[in-house]
């Protein structure tokens, strides 16, 4: 669907249930505290797409409401373009 963005974080069927984010979908980064609840994120490659934060104390259960920070790296969002420095 047009406009809908979505993130898988498990799968269940009748015999099988597993949680959490597939590592293909995932990227590595280091967070470097910079002050008092401050963090920079640096990721090690990051290509133009969308991506998001997964806020880790959420838990990914039915009926429970994730925290997601997204944002798109060398694409445009509204009137300006979100480049890498």
């Amino acid at each position: 669907m047009k406009g809908v963005r979505e993130l898988e974080t498990g799968s269940m069927n009748n015999y099988t249930s597993e949680l959490g984010i597939d590592e293909k979908h995932t990227r590595t980064f280091e967070i470097v505290p910079v002050g008092p609840g401050i963090f920079k994120a640096t990721p090690s490659e990051l290509p133009t797409g969308e991506y998001c934060f997964v806020y880790a104390g959420a838990a990914p259960y039915a009926q429970t409401q994730q925290k997601v920070y997204d944002f798109g790296v060398g694409m445009v969002t509204g009137s300006s373009v979100i480049t890498r420095q």
